[in-house]
């Protein structure tokens, strides 16, 4: 999702484009071979395994793809020379604290994804001048994501039982992509927070959506299941430092989603 809209926010500097298809992030001497042959001023790295059940699942996948996929990358990017961009989560957090979390709080993940997305936060460091950048609940076109989600169970008759006791940020990734493009020219480093203004519960995220969506369907409100895979109660991000770096603070995030829903 994000790398679609990267790719449209960037086509005119004319990219160099990667899937999974072109290697395998995990294949340390393919990613070496093409980052050695591109010589790029700036890898922006978005690989990840993101089913956060799924690497639950199968925790040395996640580990694979996303914390030795990075440093897979972080190490050829230091043999070019070029600068890294390395896209994060909140779900480095423990979702313990209740007001924002800012780029100084303690990791500390509760799941294998975040567990893994926090060891590629240590790879990417590796790199002198790199750029780790947290964010919320991604949606947007070109992947799965909870907005489509919510719209396949009205279209299919499902009742809508959404969790309301974990609170976070969406995200659009046209405005993400925006804000990373700006990040890129300002040579931002460290550690940073790109989140939308405001905060929802995925109970108010679906609401939202259904309203929007001018769908006359009711939405219940209930707590994560016993078993589930366990996720932060609370992750929502701070944007006091991007804000003081002038690149902030980005739109609302039903904003972004009129904007999603528009463009469908």
């Amino acid at each position: 999702m994000l790398g679609r809209e990267l790719a449209r926010v960037l086509a005119p500097r004319d990219p160099i484009l990667w899937d999974r298809h072109s290697f395998d992030i995990t294949d340390a001497a393919a990613v070496h071979r093409a980052i050695s042959q591109a010589r790029p001023s700036v890898v922006i790295h978005l690989a990840a395994y993101t089913k956060v059940n799924d690497c639950q699942r199968h925790p040395d996948l996640a580990m694979s793809v996303n914390s030795r996929g990075v440093h897979a990358v972080a190490e050829a990017v230091n043999a070019v020379g070029a600068r890294l961009v390395y896209i994060s989560t909140d779900y480095v957090f423990d979702g313990r604290k209740r007001s924002p979390y800012t780029e100084d709080d303690p990791v500390s993940p509760v799941n294998a994804y975040g567990r893994s997305k926090a060891a590629g936060e240590g790879n990417a460091a590796l790199v002198p001048g790199a750029l780790i950048l947290r964010c919320g609940w991604l949606f947007g076109a070109g992947g799965r994501n909870f907005v489509e989600a919510i719209r396949d169970q009205v279209r299919n008759g499902k009742p809508l039982r959404v969790v309301n006791d974990q609170v976070g940020t969406p995200i659009w990734t046209g405005h993400l992509a925006t804000a990373i493009a700006a990040l890129v020219d300002a040579r931002a480093s460290g550690v940073l927070h790109a989140a939308a203004s405001g905060s929802c519960s995925w109970y108010e995220f679906a609401q939202a959506i259904v309203e929007l969506c001018g769908l006359n369907v009711p939405v219940e409100p209930i707590s994560t299941p016993p078993g589930d895979t366990p996720r932060p109660a609370y992750s929502v991000l701070s944007d006091a430092r991007l804000c003081a770096l002038g690149m902030g603070p980005l739109p609302e995030w039903r904003e972004g989603l009129r904007e999603y829903l528009r463009a469908l």
